[in-house]
């Protein structure tokens, strides 16, 4: 017993020991190197599948005692679809129209790690208001927000086919930190209409013009150049970016009443070029590489979180058993043996 106890002591240290290395506490300012260091602490499982509101509340928490600017640019360290973190790099920034959830449509800039997002974003994500405090006082923003999935809980449970494994799971499994409470999406911050935010829409002068000078001109479009990689990409059931991951969840409520605008029609003689387009493994642009790759996390991850739950079960039992044994004076070291304690994904291109 008490080899295998060492034995499970040493196999939690090198499955949990990165994680404890990682974790910091609440004294953030909110720079990209906060956000990696306190990646554990957002995600308990390490899996940010479907759960930039986590990211969202992170910021919202420590707004309030920081400039405004500080805060906007912070906004613009991860990518609201895959939760994947970001560099303040001009690669990330993609431009769209969006319906509002009080009615009508608004254009802005947003931040991915990769143009499928852009995609998903379009088909899912509606921009509410809220007024968010920051040191230089309280202000009203434009914030990307998505139907509440725990108005139906249950769909969580759902299985699905991840398209680029093939293997089947739950909903809940991939989505692991979407979690509800009381028909509530846990550690969620929700809008002036009341639904989760998952990022912010940047609508200034000086966002806008970097995304137009990124972005294609098609005023048809409301990807600003992507539609037709997105229709294809539809047609061939989400394989790349998030997969179908992002749409599940964001797809179990849908905000009534706000349609996108449509994708432009594909002339015949481009599906050919669209095709091979949308094909192409996307560049990701990711903050690292290790703990942010945009594709979603693996069914191989959810696995070894398992096999990292059943380990970290095991060490407790076994600690509640030596600290029962020590307390009746135990085994001496010794007498019986040795008795001691040994103390994600695709490359992203930058």
């Amino acid at each position: 017993m008490v080899q295998a106890c060492s034995a499970l002591l040493s196999l939690s240290m090198v499955l949990f020991s990165p994680m404890w290395c990682q974790a910091k506490g609440h004294d953030s300012s909110l720079e990209p190197h906060d956000l990696k260091d306190n990646y554990l602490n957002i995600f308990k499982s390490g899996n940010r599948n479907a759960a930039s509101h986590l990211w969202t509340s992170f910021m919202m928490q420590r707004a309030a005692s920081l400039p405004e600017k500080k805060v906007l640019q912070a906004f613009k360290y991860f990518c609201a679809v895959s939760g994947s973190l970001l560099p303040d790099d001009p690669r990330t920034i993609y431009k769209v129209i969006l319906p509002r959830v009080t009615g009508g449509n608004v254009s802005g800039a947003v931040r991915h790690c990769c143009w499928p997002c852009v995609c998903d974003m379009h088909d899912l994500v509606r921009v509410d208001t809220k007024t968010m405090e920051t040191a230089d006082g309280k202000k009203r923003y434009d914030f990307l927000v998505v139907g509440d999935p725990c108005k139906n809980e249950t769909a969580l449970d759902a299985p699905f086919k991840d398209p680029f494994s093939g293997e089947m799971a739950p909903l809940s499994v991939a989505a692991s930190e979407v979690k509800c409470h009381d028909g509530k999406l846990v550690g969620a911050v929700y809008s002036d209409h009341g639904y989760p935010i998952i990022g912010m829409l940047f609508n200034t002068k000086d966002d806008v013009d970097a995304a137009n000078e990124r972005s294609g001109h098609d005023a048809h479009d409301p990807t600003f150049g992507f539609g037709g990689m997105c229709v294809m990409r539809q047609r061939h059931g989400y394989n790349s970016g998030m997969g179908l991951i992002f749409h599940l969840v964001a797809g179990i409520t849908p905000i009534p009443d706000t349609a996108p605008l449509p994708y432009p029609e594909i002339p015949a003689q481009k599906e050919d070029e669209f095709i091979q387009k949308a094909a192409l493994v996307p560049v990701m642009v990711s903050a690292n590489a290790q703990l942010e790759s945009s594709r979603p996390i693996t069914m191989a991850a959810w696995k070894l979180s398992a096999v990292a739950g059943v380990a970290g079960g095991a060490v407790v039992v076994c600690l509640s058993v030596r600290w029962h044994r020590n307390r009746r004076g135990g085994v001496p070291a010794g007498a019986n043996g040795h008795d001691s304690e040994s103390p994600e994904s695709e490359d992203s291109l930058e």
